[in-house]
């Protein structure tokens, strides 16, 4: 039934039917990826049917990545496990830049240091702070501390005056 929305010349091309499936589908990566991932054997099924379907989602997911030598698939790899690792808000915002294009592992993985160099671990940005990689505490940015000073001192003011009337 879907396949009849395509044009006849369309219907020649085994690519153009793919394209249109997997669109219609919604089959990206990540679904391939989820798919694979979340597979478990049924009761009924044999360990060599399970091993492969899962050659089988495998395949599916490699190609949708367009993995096609041995450094892309240990890149693949390495940035799947890299984005296991990484927090939901870590992951939000990767998702907010990375799009339907997958990033590789070098990107990713700068990606996620600018994060934790600009949001805190529940996603609030940093603003006036910055992160000492060293200790891995927030302390505040030198040219912020003497306008949070300046702030807090006409608090203070304020309150005294308030009190004094």
């Amino acid at each position: 039934m879907l396949v009849s929305r395509l044009s006849a010349e369309d219907l020649g091309d085994i690519g153009k039917i793919r394209d249109f499936l997997t669109a219609e589908f919604k089959l990206t990566f990540r679904e391939y990826r989820a798919r694979f991932c979340a597979a478990t054997r049924t009761a009924e099924e044999t360990h060599v049917a399970f091993r492969a379907r899962l050659d089988n989602m495998w395949n599916f997911y490699a190609r949708s990545r367009e993995c096609k030598t041995f450094d892309q698939l240990r890149d693949l790899i390495v940035a799947d496990r890299l984005k296991d690792s990484l927090g939901p808000q870590c992951l939000k915002y990767r998702l907010g830049i990375e799009g339907h294009k997958a990033l590789s592992s070098k990107e990713l993985a700068e990606l996620a240091d600018v994060f934790r160099a600009n949001y805190t671990a529940d996603g609030r940005y940093r603003g006036g702070s910055i992160l000492d990689y060293k200790s891995g505490k927030t302390v505040p940015a030198p040219e912020t501390q003497g306008h949070k000073k300046a702030t807090s001192n006409s608090g203070v003011g304020h309150g005294n005056a308030q009190h004094e009337s």
